[in-house]
């Protein structure tokens, strides 16, 4: 990789941690100021925890397969032919950093707000889970380095 390449891809991921980290703060300051505003209200387990839990079980298991999917697609139309293979890479790996972060932070946020309306504490565990889950999955260069190495392989064994 060229050091103009690294330059790019520095700086591509340096704005996928931006994104990555905003979307964590959004969900952090959201649950803050309204677990504030319930005032300690207490509620026992209902239909809309319920739905709460489905719908963040289904969004953790989407952010676990999507971004795979996401990374496996072929290159996105305009302009991709004069693309570098760094750029390409690039380009998916920060699609599926994004599709993974806004699915977590919906069931996130969702929870979140079913708390409001349904204040049962537990609820809130969903929420840590998806912050978990994020930092987990947090983009640093070594992220990146295995991305790129795993779509080597799969170019190479797609050759055979």
């Amino acid at each position: 990789m060229s050091e103009e390449a690294t330059g790019d891809v520095a700086q591509q991921l340096l704005m996928n941690k931006i994104i990555a980290g905003a979307l964590m703060v959004g969900v952090v300051l959201i649950t803050a100021t309204l677990v504030f505003v319930n005032g300690g209200k207490s509620a026992s387990f209902g239909v809309l925890s319920a739905f709460g839990l489905v719908v963040g079980f289904a969004c953790l298991s989407a952010s676990l397969i999507v971004p795979g999917i996401v990374a496996r697609s072929p290159a996105t139309e305009g302009g991709s032919e004069d693309k570098s293979d760094t750029d390409r890479r690039m380009e998916r790996f920060g699609v599926s950093v994004v599709v993974r972060y806004a699915l977590l932070e919906g069931a996130a946020v969702l929870n979140v707000v079913l708390f409001v309306v349904e204040p049962w504490w537990p609820q809130l565990g969903v929420v840590a889970l998806m912050l978990v889950v994020m930092a987990m999955n947090f983009p640093t260069e070594s992220r990146w380095r295995d991305y790129v190495e795993a779509r080597e392989r799969e170019e190479r064994l797609g050759e055979r």
